[in-house]
Order: C-alpha cells, then structure tokens, then sequence
C-alpha cells in the first residue's frame, strides 16, 4: 500500500509503501515492520518487471504454470475455480487501468503500455475461455 507524508510544515510531499495489513489491522497484525520510500523501491521493481514483459515467451511459460497449478489447487469445486477466474478477471480491469495511468502520467512509454495490456489480454483470454465466457475479441465482433 503507498502512501504520502509530509515532514513537519515542508511542502514535499515523501512517497512510501507498507503493508496494507498492518495499516488496517495495526502493528500486531503484520510482521512487516518497515516502510520503504517509493523512489527506492519503484526503479528495481519496474526492471523486475520489465524484464519479465521483455520475454514473452518467458511469460506465457509462467502464465501456464501458474494456470496448471491453479487447477491442479482447485480441482473438483468448480464454484470455486469460477470464484477464482472472476478474480482474475477482475485484477486483469484494475491492472490494465492502473496501467493506463502510469502511462498518462509519463511513467512508462506507450510501447511499454502496449506489452503490458498485451500480456493482460492473454490472462483475460485464458480466465474467458476458462469461465466459458465470448472473448472480447467475438464481443467486439
């Protein structure tokens, strides 16, 4: 979870993240003790990531794996394994949203944008066809 603060009457703004858990539970509820400051942990998350997006190949592999894994979890409560996809599909609105931001905002190019929502349109396809849902593609058809 991010956050800001401002250090006494100073107009900068200081940017942080911690947990979410210990935030809305307090400190008990988290062993997660530290606060990190955004400018310090956004660069080597986003080469993290980036890395990733750069190896499609890479990233259909563990998107596969992940989706094995999930049904091999799941197998047997198909109510459940719907719970699960409609989740998915769900994060997969709020990423592409989160990420259309960062690139509104200049915080990525539009070439990155479009490797991000490209890899977001496979799990969007891979939860449909899970679900048994019309692709976007046929809807918009």
């Amino acid at each position: 979870m991010s956050f800001s603060t401002r250090a006494g009457r100073a107009k900068k703004l200081y940017h942080y993240y911690r947990c979410r858990t210990r935030q809305q539970h307090g400190k008990d509820a988290c062993e997660q003790k530290t606060s990190y400051h955004a400018h310090e942990v956004e660069g080597p998350v986003w080469e993290l990531v980036s890395g990733y997006l750069k190896d499609p190949d890479q990233l259909r592999s563990n998107l596969e794996r992940m989706i094995e894994l999930e049904r091999e979890g799941l197998r047997g409560d198909p109510d459940q394994e719907a719970k699960v996809w409609l989740r998915k599909l769900a994060e997969v609105d709020q990423k592409r949203s989160g990420f259309q931001n960062m690139a509104a905002e200049g915080l990525i190019t539009f070439y990155e944008l479009r490797i991000k929502l490209a890899a977001l349109e496979e799990t969007r396809e891979t939860a449909e066809r899970e679900l048994w849902l019309p692709s976007r593609a046929t809807r918009s058809a």
